[in-house]
């Protein structure tokens, strides 16, 4: 029984020295007087930086003096003192927000300040925490002596360059503006310092611009003027102008030279200036770009001939010649209106078989408005002349008995003396009425010219 207690007892002892151990363990890997995990601190040039540290407040504030805190620089020199700034900079101070804050705050931060910072606590051992600070500064365009309007010739290699300063180190793009064009913001070359252009021509002239960027703000850019030079070149849209004498007209040509300049328009080897005859304006119509406009009023015979567009500069000269001719203006001529007086006519077509007529009048007998046609002279006359009011006219037979065959008989217009032949098939009733009738007026007729 005894033996049984005593090995409780043991037991209990060896149990309760394990939990001390781990208990005291235990507190010992919680118990962490610094926070020592090293960190980052990125900041821009000018700005404020804050390097945090955070230290169990039981050994600053309840030991006393005992322990203290301090910061030191990358140069290893001390800092501060707890609270108190050791150095003569203004611009660092320790912030305390909480008891276990000993932020350090460096205002107006710059490139000098950078490097690894340490904050410390002098227990045994020493316990510190590094803060590392790394200061950014935004993009610097350095000009040195390169200028911003860059003249070439035609046929030049040009190299524009553009050197920019930072941390990080920027990269530099460029840019084509197209501020005569598009306007658009062209990409152009590749990055780096420098943009050639090869063998330049004048649709190269345009504004550049170099834009460094290293993620830092602002992004700084320059511009870049690239003119090209070259002689004079003349452009007209007409070379000849038309005019009718007493009116006015406009002679434009279109010059393109860099630089500019003399532009003139000259006739008869004179070179013509503003008067009451001529007026002269220029127009600007973009890079290196013109329009030389002349103005002739009151335009009189002598002013038609030869006009000379002439333009010169330091590289050359050249002229064009636009010709004003005269134009004689277009006469019409209305006809007066007509009158057509219509006398009617009655015609009376007849056959070959009326024996009758042919015995007295003849063949082929014409009477101007009252008389007979014959139908074979009528047939014989192609006249196609188709008219309104047509109406048939059908050949006449002193013998209705006699039977006509299939024969082209005669159509025409009453009145008016247009024909044309058509067919028929026999004799009508009306073709026997009209043939009693007309033996009866011939009869009439006959008779009374033997009684006068």
């Amino acid at each position: 029984m005894e033996y049984t207690v005593g090995l409780r007892t043991m037991l209990d002892i060896e149990l309760l020295l394990a939990v001390c151990v781990a208990f005291e363990f235990g507190f010992a890997q919680d118990d962490r007087v610094i926070d020592e995990t090293p960190i980052t601190v990125k900041v821009i040039s000018g700005s404020t930086a804050i390097l945090p540290c955070t230290v169990d407040p039981k050994y600053t504030e309840g030991y006393g003096d005992q322990y203290s805190v301090l910061w030191q620089n990358p140069i290893q020199t001390v800092i501060s003192v707890r609270d108190r700034r050791v150095l003569t900079d203004m611009r660092i101070s320790v912030e305390r927000p909480f008891l276990s804050d000993w932020n350090l705050h460096i205002r107006n931060v710059s490139v000098t300040d950078r490097g690894e910072y340490k904050c410390q606590i002098n227990t045994d051992p020493v316990r510190s925490k590094r803060v590392k600070l790394v200061v950014q500064v935004p993009p610097t365009i350095v000009n040195y002596t390169e200028s911003n309007d860059v003249k070439a010739r035609v046929g030049d290699h040009v190299e524009l360059m553009c050197y920019a300063t930072g941390i990080p180190p920027p990269v530099i793009t460029w840019y084509r503006l197209n501020v005569w064009t598009s306007k658009i913001r062209e990409k152009v070359g590749r990055e780096g310092d420098m943009l050639r252009i090869q063998n330049i021509t004048q649709s190269c002239a345009d504004t550049y611009e170099c834009v460094a960027n290293n993620s830092v703000p602002p992004v700084m850019n320059r511009q870049i003027q690239v003119t090209v030079e070259y002689p004079p070149q003349i452009r007209l849209l007409n070379s000849r102008i038309s005019q009718m004498v007493g009116k006015e007209t406009i002679l434009e040509c279109k010059i393109s030279a860099s630089p500019l300049g003399v532009t003139s328009w000259t006739r008869n080897n004179k070179r013509l200036t503003n008067s009451i005859k001529y007026e002269l304006d220029i127009y600007n119509d973009g890079q290196a770009n013109i329009t030389l406009s002349l103005r002739i009023a009151h335009i009189d015979r002598s002013d038609f001939g030869d006009y000379v567009c002439e333009a010169s500069n330091s590289l050359g000269k050249t002229k064009a010649i636009m010709k004003l001719v005269e134009v004689f203006p277009v006469t019409t001529t209305t006809p007066a209106p007509s009158t057509t007086t219509t006398i009617p006519r009655h015609i009376v077509v007849l056959d070959d078989n009326n024996d009758d007529h042919k015995r007295t009048h003849g063949r082929n007998n014409w009477d101007g408005n009252n008389g007979f046609l014959d139908k074979n002279k009528w047939q014989r006359t192609n006249w196609n002349t188709p008219a309104p009011g047509k109406r048939p006219v059908t050949p006449v037979s002193r013998y209705p008995d006699r039977k006509h065959s299939a024969e082209q008989p005669l159509t025409g217009v009453y009145g008016t003396g247009s024909y044309n032949a058509g067919v028929t098939h026999g004799t009508s009733l009306v073709s026997v009425v009209l043939a009693v009738i007309m033996s009866v007026a011939f009869s009439f007729r006959f008779s009374a010219s033997h009684c006068q």
